[in-house]
């Protein structure tokens, strides 16, 4: 009681810095008997002044540590409020992306078709009798399996590989001309195209957002019009032409990799088959029909049963795809599938066996498979010629010379390289050069 204190100038103020600097660290405070008796003042004045500081809070009455303490847990609750906001208008957000890129996506594919001249008259031609055709023991039919495109990649390692859209447009070109070239020795009349996805590349990782020469929507109109241009191109010299196609990984919309059939339909290569599919509905010997699944496909050919898939299974990118391959066609044989050979792509190296053909890529060597996996691969695809007997010859196509080749058209304001794609475009100047 004998502390001595520093008082101010009102005895409310001197009464309130005692009780707090003596007793409101311990909420232990004195009585109003011992607060008159220390000022000299009345019981009536001592609970006059004390009382309103000894119960502040109640009167949100605060010293400026506890306004301090009381603002900042205040403030952490609205940060953290925010925070809970932010995440769920995030989750949101990306939510509504899908179906406005799916709106957007059928918008410009509605503008592409109509853009298109009429290159056929429709034709009311009965489509049942395709499948009967090509399952028939003709003489012999024309196979081009294409696959692992992967448009919209742009690839520059000097001395080693160059890829862009055109340059793709140009290996289509060859493709088809070369299969044009054989089916036509050997008087092939019906041509079957079979695709094992992946038209459209990654760009989950950032080495393919680095190196995307556009946008997978606008690639997959790209590709649209190059497989088009390829099937009217054969339309052209062969009396029938089939396409049919299954999705691949890289090409999926998704983040997440699926194997039902919902999630490998959001994908892609679906969009592009459909888009085909409507385009050439009425033509009168270009066929892309409805699949009943578009991860694995079973069609007879020339009486020979092959299975068409992308080839990220297990079994067969897993390193022994021959113990890969005698599981799948026995799955396939407990269904009823005798399969004869199956078809598939995804590691990007051609590899011809006698129950299975693997094709490579259009793309050929990228910085992944030269440096991480130090594989040095080429731009290749696959032509297959499919006899009466169950013969099947197979012949890998190299497509990495492009001499004299005429790139199919597309439409080149789909295009958007990169800004250090534009740079190579223009001349530049040597600052040292070593001589010997």
């Amino acid at each position: 009681m004998s502390k001595k204190i520093n008082f101010s100038e009102t005895l409310f103020d001197k009464i309130a810095e005692y009780i707090l600097v003596t007793h409101a660290s311990t909420n232990n405070y004195p009585t109003y008997s011992a607060i008159a008796e220390l000022f000299q003042v009345s019981m009536d004045e001592a609970r006059l002044y004390s009382f309103p500081v000894i119960n502040r809070k109640g009167f949100k009455l605060y010293t400026d540590e506890e306004l301090r303490n009381e603002l900042q847990y205040q403030t952490s609750r609205t940060q953290r409020f925010m925070d809970t906001n932010n995440k769920l208008r995030k989750d949101r957000r990306e939510h509504d992306r899908l179906p406005n890129m799916l709106e957007v996506m059928n918008e410009e594919m509605i503008k592409i078709m109509r853009s298109y001249e009429p290159v056929y008259k429709p034709s009311d031609a009965n489509k049942t009798n395709w499948f009967k055709d090509f399952a028939s023991p003709l003489h012999k039919v024309g196979g081009i399996q294409i696959g692992d495109w992967h448009i919209n990649e742009l690839i520059q390692i000097m001395g080693l590989n160059h890829f862009d859209i055109e340059t793709a447009s140009k290996m289509v070109r060859k493709l088809t001309d070369y299969a044009k070239f054989k089916f036509e020795s050997l008087g092939i009349t019906k041509v079957v195209v079979l695709a094992v996805g992946d038209f459209v590349n990654s760009d989950r990782r950032y080495d393919e957002k680095m190196h995307m020469a556009t946008n997978r929507t606008k690639a997959s109109f790209i590709c649209f019009e190059l497989i088009r241009a390829m099937l009217l191109d054969l339309a052209n010299s062969f009396e029938q032409v089939l396409f049919v196609g299954v999705t691949g990984n890289e090409s999926r919309v998704d983040e997440e990799l699926g194997w039902d059939e919902l999630m490998m339909t959001d994908n892609y290569d679906y969009s592009i088959y459909k888009q085909l599919g409507y385009h050439f509905e009425n033509h009168s010997n270009i066929h892309v029909p409805e699949q009943d699944s578009y991860v694995e496909y079973v069609i007879n050919v020339a009486g020979s049963w092959v299975l068409v898939t992308h080839g990220h299974q297990r079994t067969l990118s897993g390193g022994d795809v021959e113990k890969g391959v005698i599981q799948m066609v026995g799955k396939w044989a407990a269904r009823g599938y005798n399969i004869d050979h199956i078809m598939f792509g995804h590691l990007h190296y051609s590899r011809a066996g006698d129950h299975f053909t693997r094709s490579a890529s259009l793309p050929g060597a990228n910085a992944y498979s030269n440096n991480a996996l130090q594989l040095i691969t080429k731009s290749a695809q696959m032509v297959h010629t499919f006899f009466e007997n169950k013969d099947l010859f197979t012949e890998r196509v190299d497509l990495n010379h492009l001499e004299g080749i005429t790139p199919y058209p597309y439409n080149k304001d789909l295009e958007a390289y990169h800004a250090k794609s534009l740079l190579k475009t223009k001349p530049g100047t040597a600052i040292f050069q070593v001589r010997i």
